[in-house]
C-alpha cells in the first residue's frame, strides 16, 4: 500500500513537475513553488485516490508535513474496513 506521503509527492511532481527533492518535511508551500489554491488542488486528488473526503477548514498548511500529517490522518479516521 502506498504511504500518503508517497502518493503526495507523486500527486504533486505530476501536476507541477517539481523535483521530488524538493518535497522534504519542512519544504513551505514557497519552497516547493506551489500556492494555498494549489494545495486544494492536491487535496482533491488524493480524496479522489483514496476515497476520503477532507473537510475544508482542516486545510491549514503551512509545510509539507502538515499536508502528509493531514492526509493520513483523515485516511486513518476514514478507513474502510
Amino acid at each position: 500500500m502506498t504511504t500518503s506521503k508517497e502518493l503526495l509527492i507523486r500527486i504533486i511532481t505530476e501536476k507541477f513537475e517539481i523535483d521530488p527533492q524538493v518535497l522534504v518535511p519542512q519544504a513551505t508551500l514557497e519552497d516547493i513553488g506551489i500556492d494555498s489554491l494549489d494545495i486544494f488542488d492536491v487535496v482533491f486528488a488524493a480524496e479522489e485516490e483514496l476515497d476520503i473526503k477532507v473537510p475544508n477548514d482542516d486545510v491549514k498548511i503551512a509545510v509539507f508535513q502538515d499536508l502528509v500529517d493531514l492526509i493520513e490522518r483523515v485516511r486513518t479516521e476514514q478507513a474502510k474496513p
